[in-house]
């Protein structure tokens, strides 16, 4: 089946289809694309179409949380909640943003919860299939074998966007406060009751508190 949308909606395909047996062809058609990126490396809409007919059905990997998949990139931690600003401004409500901004605003920093029960304390952190980088466009495509975890002890909106401009030209990984390393396994338990804010390939959900993130090798069924 091929689908044309972002990376939630070929998530979406992903998680119905596979169980079927069904592959999943994603095609470009939102804002990053990074699952199609992963797939089928750079090639634009027409290329992968041209292509497509001689392709087969393989397995890529994910990263399970709470019985939901990530196939490229999850995020943790209050900060996810500005999801909701970015979906207010694509559909030019600009009023609702900035009404969601100034509640996320009041808690975002707030909130945290223990990386891997080691005692390290974070307020933001993004899990990738391979190197956080590369998940996002930012760094050559590598093998996907794990996760990288990148933690953030961010103590307000001065730190978030100085830390911004590492983020996309590199070296945020020495910067203080941040913490980063591969794993195949990682438990974060939020304080306090509430769920656990996150975004799974772009798509929003609240998690329990306390939740083990796993790596599963064949976990979407693709055509490529």
């Amino acid at each position: 089946v091929m689908v044309c949308g972002g990376d939630g909606t070929a998530r979406t395909a992903l998680e119905t289809l596979t169980p079927l047996g069904i592959a999943t062809a994603p095609l470009p058609g939102g804002t990053l694309n990074r699952l199609v990126a992963t797939i089928y490396g750079h090639s634009d809409f027409r290329r992968i179409l041209r292509q497509i007919g001689n392709g087969g059905a393989g397995w890529i990997p994910a990263g399970i949380v709470a019985g939901q998949r990530f196939f490229v990139v999850s995020g943790y931690g209050a900060p996810m909640r500005l999801n909701q600003v970015r979906e207010a401004v694509r559909e030019g409500h600009l009023k609702t943003a900035w009404d969601a901004l100034r509640t996320v605003s009041r808690t975002m920093f707030h909130q945290r919860f223990e990386v891997g029960g080691t005692g390290q304390w974070a307020n933001c952190s993004i899990v990738a299939l391979g190197p956080v980088d590369a998940a996002f466009g930012l760094a050559p495509p590598q093998p996907r074998e794990g996760f990288e975890i990148a933690s953030a002890a961010l103590a307000g909106w001065g730190a978030a966007v100085a830390l911004a401009p590492f983020a996309l030209l590199g070296g945020w990984r020495q910067r203080r406060g941040i913490t980063a390393g591969p794993a195949k396994s990682i438990v974060l338990k939020s304080q306090g009751a509430a769920g656990l804010p996150a975004l799974l390939d772009g798509e929003p959900t609240v998690l329990p508190p306390e939740v083990t993130i796993t790596y599963e090798a064949k976990a979407g069924l693709i055509w490529r």
